[in-house]
């Protein structure tokens, strides 16, 4: 009778276990699992660069002036994340920026560009979800290419390792939703845009 007993609270308590085990993953089996995100950025890893060397070795040389106007288009970025289970997601990320650099000469401004193209892996930890609340952390790495225009010379390209690191994100909605992300790469120190979850 007592192995029978024993027997009996195994089952029951193996029962209970699978149960909230299955309780745990009702959000990651009801939702959906793939998303496609549109995003802007803004202070990337480039642009940052840029201003730091001016301010520091360039305007001091200068009278305290640069002679250098450096403007950024943004961060324009689309990506793709499908959920492995209810904490992480994988995809890749493609994005696009344009630097545009004015050069004060003697007879006036000489523009400048550079073009990037980059392709990351993305990787996606979700923190907490609560309601229509996501919190969660990114890091992405890949290559970024690099289009050099600059007045009488010819186009230079080159590529280098491009990453992003945004240990805060969140998003709200339920199938298209709003998200922002504070972090630093070549997506930028702030990002923002839309997901629509299928």
């Amino acid at each position: 009778m007592k192995k029978y007993t024993s027997l009996l609270i195994a089952v029951l308590c193996m029962s209970a276990m699978a149960y909230a085990q299955d309780s745990s993953m009702v959000y990651y089996r009801d939702s959906p699992k793939n998303e496609i995100c549109l995003g802007y950025g803004l202070g990337s890893a480039d642009i940052f660069a840029y201003k730091v060397l001016n301010a520091l070795f360039i305007a001091p040389w200068s009278n305290g002036e640069s002679p250098y106007s450096i403007r950024s288009s943004g961060v324009i970025n689309i990506g793709y994340q499908h959920a492995l289970s209810d904490k992480i997601r994988i995809g890749g990320t493609f994005l696009s920026e344009k630097i545009t650099f004015k050069h004060k000469t003697s007879s006036g401004y000489e523009s400048y560009y550079d073009n990037l193209h980059a392709f990351m892996v993305t990787s996606k930890l979700i923190y907490r979800i609560e309601n229509k609340w996501i919190i969660y952390g990114r890091a992405d790495l890949g290559m970024i290419w690099k289009e050099q225009t600059r007045p009488s010379e010819p186009v230079t390209a080159t590529s280098r390792l491009a990453f992003q690191v945004s240990p805060a994100g969140f998003s709200y909605g339920t199938a298209l939703k709003g998200f922002c992300e504070l972090g630093f790469g070549d997506l930028g120190f702030i990002n923002c845009g839309l997901t629509c979850s299928f």
